[in-house]
């Protein structure tokens, strides 16, 4: 995955989460699952990012991969 702009990495999936931290322009990150949340931009997907606490919206993250749904 690869944010092409600052992005902000969010407690869960959507917007009126609490902020836990950014990824940089350019970031490489890896994701667990997706599950669907608040829109961004017409997109409800999110993304949990692997091996560390947080969600970013999939409306900023190009996939170059599947990605398994989250268990609820």
């Amino acid at each position: 995955m690869v944010s092409p702009v600052p992005l902000n990495v969010r407690s869960g999936p959507g917007i009126h989460h609490w902020i836990v931290g950014s990824l940089g322009n350019g970031s490489r990150v890896r994701i667990a699952c997706k599950a669907d949340g608040t829109s961004v931009h017409g997109d409800y997907r999110w993304y949990k990012l692997a091996g560390r606490v947080g969600w970013v919206s999939a409306r900023y993250v190009h996939n170059h991969g599947s990605v398994p749904w989250c268990a609820s």
